[in-house]
């Protein structure tokens, strides 16, 4: 949805819905 780092999150559990919603 836009240019948002999703590294910022590190490798918790809100990273991996970061990623999930950049694929959707």
């Amino acid at each position: 949805m836009g240019e948002i780092s999703c590294r910022e999150f590190g490798d918790g559990e809100v990273a991996m819905i970061c990623w999930l919603t950049r694929f959707v």
